[in-house]
């Protein structure tokens, strides 16, 4: 009985050790709850005078987006994990990605699947959904919110 007992308490010591020498990995943090998302447009001309380099390459003479930030407490969420955008969901967005929201220093769409990548990356992934499902909610607030419109409809032109 001894000699089970001490058998035992052997082995479970033995776990114990092996469990603190390899602890499991920490979960990966939790992202907080977002309650809105901020619609981020801009200007081309005055986005290129402001951020002239590397030169703009397009000058869209009307207002583009920059982003579409999921929020959390008034605090944009970024870097959340999530998977990545591929290209087939940026090419079957073509259309609306280089109407929308084009990337200015480039006119090559190819090219440009970096900046929308970086945009996927650093905000949309804290989104919650999935690559295609975040860019049709992108694009129908775009459409919605027509800030050009909004304005016209005010009297502004």
């Amino acid at each position: 009985m001894k000699s089970t007992m001490l058998s035992f308490l052997i082995v479970l010591l033995s776990v114990q050790m092996l469990l603190a020498a390899n602890p499991p990995p920490p979960p990966p943090p939790a992202v907080p709850a977002l309650d809105s998302y901020k619609l981020v447009i801009e200007w081309p001309n005055t986005f290129c005078l402001v951020e002239p380099q590397p030169p703009c390459q397009q000058h869209p003479q009307s207002f583009t987006l920059h982003g579409l930030w999921p929020q959390a407490g008034g605090r944009s969420l970024v870097n959340c994990p999530g998977s990545p955008m591929e290209d087939q969901t940026l090419e079957a967005n073509k259309g609306d990605l280089t109407k929308f929201w084009p990337d200015l220093r480039n006119s090559d769409f190819d090219k440009s699947k970096s900046f929308w990548r970086h945009e996927w990356d650093t905000h949309g992934r804290c989104s919650g959904k999935p690559p295609a499902d975040y860019l049709t909610m992108v694009f129908n607030a775009v459409k919605k919110y027509d800030v050009q419109k909004l304005l016209a409809k005010n009297g502004t032109k």
